[in-house]
């Protein structure tokens, strides 16, 4: 029986894994591809790249069509501009950037509390309007603009956990149902 060798090219330098289109970063790479919302305004320009670790840097801009929490081999490391993660039926923040060189968004999911959300937020951060919010466990150390998280709960400042930097405006409020 002979070996077959149709049309595997393996090139020095380059990984097996890669380049049969296997692995976990071709795995991150096709969730990428398919969920990432690309944008051609120019203000808005949207790029990733994959470190060595399999984190994720994404450019100016970030937002997915994805539906539910990031899987498991989604993580992302750095933010350098806008990312939102609006209703997309989150209960964890898990695989959120841990730093966020424009504003965060949170808004209109099913989150309990802000762990694993960033540690660093240069801009504006909005976690408004997540029903089921109890704590504000896990919000960023540092959020230059504005917070807010107007919510059901009964949250309200008072909870922000202390030595926690806001730069801006608090908006920590109850919203009753009609308001929702």
């Amino acid at each position: 029986m002979g070996i077959v060798r149709e049309s595997i090219n393996f090139e020095r330098g380059i990984n097996p894994k890669s380049s049969m289109g296997i692995g976990l970063r071709s795995k991150i790479e096709e969730w990428l591809e398919k969920y990432f919302i690309k944008t051609s305004n120019a203000t808005h320009k949207s790029h990733y790249e994959i470190l060595e670790d399999f984190t994720i840097n994404v450019g100016n801009f970030f937002a997915t069509t994805w539906k539910g929490n990031f899987p498991d081999f989604i993580q992302f490391n750095e933010s350098h501009g806008d990312f939102q993660v609006d209703s997309m039926g989150l209960t964890t923040l898990r695989g959120c950037p841990r730093k966020v060189k424009g504003y965060f968004s949170c808004a209109r999911n099913n989150l309990k509390n802000l762990i694993g959300g960033p540690e660093y937020v240069e801009g504006p951060y909005s976690a408004s309007l997540n029903p089921t919010i109890e704590s504000l466990e896990g919000i960023a150390h540092y959020i230059g603009g504005d917070f807010s998280c107007n919510n059901k709960t009964g949250l309200t400042d008072k909870d922000i956990p202390p030595g926690t930097y806001i730069g801006g405006d608090i908006s920590v409020h109850h919203w009753s149902v009609g308001q929702w």
